[in-house]
């Protein structure tokens, strides 16, 4: 059996599976500017249904930064459990709906 944790930071997350047949864990993480794995940034950036997380995220709303369409979310964990209203793909979504 597999299991599956996220840990669902404010600034960074991290994702990791857990292999309970062969007693091993994976983590799921990006490389740094020295190559070695880090946290995945907790942001998310997403155009035209395309959703992209993470440093690839932050790069893509540097660079579309103000063009119509493109959105980025940050600090997601700080919305979770609230009555807030985030826009997914013009979708209005309270942050009570991503628990």
């Amino acid at each position: 059996m597999t299991g599956i944790g996220i840990d669902f930071g404010t600034t960074n997350s991290t994702v990791v599976s857990y292999d309970k047949k062969n007693n091993r864990m994976d983590f799921f993480l990006e490389r740094g500017h020295d190559n070695n794995p880090v946290p995945v940034p907790s942001v998310v950036w997403y155009h035209d249904n395309i959703v992209t997380v993470g440093k690839e995220a932050k790069n893509k709303y540097n660079t579309f930064s103000g063009r119509a369409g493109h959105c980025l979310i940050r600090s997601v964990k700080s919305q979770l459990g609230t009555n807030n209203r985030l826009s997914v793909f013009a979708l209005k979504c309270l942050g009570a709906a991503f628990i």
